[in-house]
């Protein structure tokens, strides 16, 4: 994957030759605090992931960026038009959502075990000496899932209407094999399958309606196996059905020569579940538990985008989340069912109301700059939480407002001909003070050393349209 960064970001600077115009970025849309937003505004390529339909906006491209976010992360991605129409891509290194791989404190996540304590036991000591926690996403052994291997887009524009076609893979795993006087090993796997259907109708020159149907699978595979003259023992914690469905519908209207409107209203169908198993005949062990982790999202947004000249864009968004979630975890003991007395449930809503102002300015041909500012005005998680822990029952009802979170980004762009230089920084003006030298911000709140990585991006792009068609692009 980093190897088919460099590749790409090698090609972009080999292939320089002088032509007008050049792509865009990822980094560029984050500059403007819209890297999940990217339907706020025309022309962001960040939108072509929810929608492959706007895939042809971006032909004949190539590009490679570099994330500083708590580690370095390598992407890039190479756009080509072959014939009149039809446009392909290939992307490597496009994020996941972390918090469903790589949290044990996100509610809607594959490792979140809340106050549920398992009637099977996973966490192990291998022959070799290696400390392994199958059901604990912080699991030393286990490599976290933060990337795409790739993702393949494919679209054709019919001129009053576009389709296109997404397949992403995504993978981590870490295993080792011990052979002493006994055979164990243990696998710690992690795959995500994305596919996904764009659609954009062109209804009339001023106003389009864009239509994206998409499904994520999640195939998580923890297990650890021990053969014995003793016994033999089965461990796992494993996906079970999870996957989630997304419909994302939109519709833009300009409404004069300066001003656009933008609407987008989606739904999720969510589902998280797995379970654990372990059969020890070394101890005579038979256990299960069921994690059912199920829900739905509902998505509604509206962003106005204002554009006085063709050197400024400016625009203000709302982007309404409501979050209903329900998790039932459950145990069975095949061999002391006095043991099955321990279970967790919680049904809670949460409903968070961003809002997102920004603007880019262009004084030059060869420069670029914006900002993006967004606010969660109003964020609320409420419902219910029971269980049991050791046969001893609690309940207790959940209302708690969330933090209010404002943050800022600032981003930078260099135009030389066909190559365009984006850098991204995300700084929080408020409760830290950034140092821009060793990019770093300390937290100023609290009475701790503790610094936390300040995120910065650099990305290069370069379009060779104008060497596959022979038109200016200015």
């Amino acid at each position: 994957m980093k190897r088919m960064g460099m590749f790409l970001s090698a090609a972009a600077m080999l292939i320089f030759t002088a032509a007008s115009g050049a792509s865009a970025s990822t980094t560029r849309d984050s500059g403007m605090g819209l890297s999940g937003q990217a339907w706020m505004i025309d022309g962001l390529q960040s939108y072509i992931y929810e929608n492959p339909s706007y895939l042809p906006q971006f032909k004949n491209s190539v590009f490679f960026e570099r994330t500083e976010d708590d580690g370095y992360l390598n992407s890039g991605g190479f756009i080509w038009s072959p014939v009149n129409g039809l446009t392909v891509a290939l992307f490597s290194g496009t994020r996941v959502e972390s918090g469903i791989w790589n949290s044990t404190s996100d509610g809607t996540g594959l490792f979140y075990t809340g106050n549920y304590d398992p009637v099977t036991t996973y966490e192990i000591t291998a022959l070799d000496g290696s400390a392994v926690d199958f059901d604990n996403a912080d699991s030393l052994e286990r490599e976290g899932l933060d990337q795409q291997n790739f993702r393949l887009i494919t679209a054709y524009d019919f001129g009053a209407a576009a389709v296109g076609l997404n397949f992403a893979y995504s993978s981590s795993w870490n295993g080792n094999d011990t052979v002493t006087d006994s055979n164990d090993s243990y696998l710690f796997s992690n795959a995500q399958y994305d596919v996904g259907l764009g659609g954009l109708y062109r209804i009339s020159p001023v106003m389009d309606a864009t239509l994206s149907v998409g499904s994520s699978f999640y195939v998580l595979d923890n297990s650890y196996e021990l053969n014995s003259a003793a016994g033999n023992q089965k461990t796992s914690y494993k996906s079970d059905g999870a996957m989630d469905i997304n419909v994302l519908a939109g519709y833009n209207l300009k409404i004069d020569s300066i001003q656009k409107l933008h609407v987008r209203a989606g739904y999720s169908y969510l589902n998280r579940s797995a379970a654990g198993s372990n059969l020890n005949t070394i101890i005579q062990e038979n256990s299960s538990d069921t994690y059912a982790r199920k829900g739905q999202r509902i998505k509604l947004g509206v962003s106005d985008e204002l554009s006085p000249s063709d050197k400024v864009t400016v625009f203000a968004g709302i982007d309404s989340t409501i979050t209903m979630f329900k998790n039932n975890y459950t145990p069975n003991d095949a061999i002391t069912p006095d043991n099955n007395v321990n279970f967790y449930k919680s049904d809670l809503t949460s409903i968070e109301l961003p809002v997102y102002i920004g603007m880019e300015i262009r004084p030059t041909d060869n420069f670029e700059a914006r900002f993006g500012l967004s606010h969660v005005i109003y964020g609320n998680t409420s419902g219910d939480i029971s269980g049991a822990v050791g046969g001893a029952s609690y309940k207790y009802t959940v209302n708690s407002n969330s933090q209010s979170v404002t943050e800022l980004s600032l981003g930078l762009s260099a135009i030389m001909y066909n190559i365009r230089l984006d850098w991204l920084v995300n700084v929080d003006l408020f409760t830290r003070g950034p140092d821009f030298m060793s990019g770093h911000s300390v937290n100023t709140n609290q009475n701790t050393d503790n610094d936390t990585p300040l995120a910065m991006s650099l990305a290069v792009s370069y379009s060779f349209d104008e060497l596959l068609t022979g038109k200016s692009q200015k």
